[in-house]
């Protein structure tokens, strides 16, 4: 169980990801708020995967999630 602030959990789990650099990102980390996000807790890096839960405030809400590139990264995108 992961407590988080807000009334909604987006789980978010991503496969083909690689752990970051040594002390360039310390797991777990509780980022937020912003938008409709209440909280979000990126909870760590095992074997190529990586799992985030997001806290999102009142109802449920759309989102979209996408790649960019340069540099690479997935976009989860939360309507506010």
């Amino acid at each position: 169980v992961v407590p988080l602030e807000g009334d909604q959990v987006l789980t978010i789990s991503a496969s083909g990801t690689a752990m970051p650099e040594p002390g360039s990102f310390e797991v777990p980390s509780r980022l937020g708020p912003a938008g409709a996000l209440a909280e979000v807790q990126v909870n760590g890096w095992f074997e190529g995967y990586t799992q985030v839960f997001a806290g999102v405030a009142g109802d449920p809400r759309p989102f979209r999630v996408f790649t960019l590139t340069h540099p690479p990264r997935l976009v989860v995108d939360v309507t506010d």
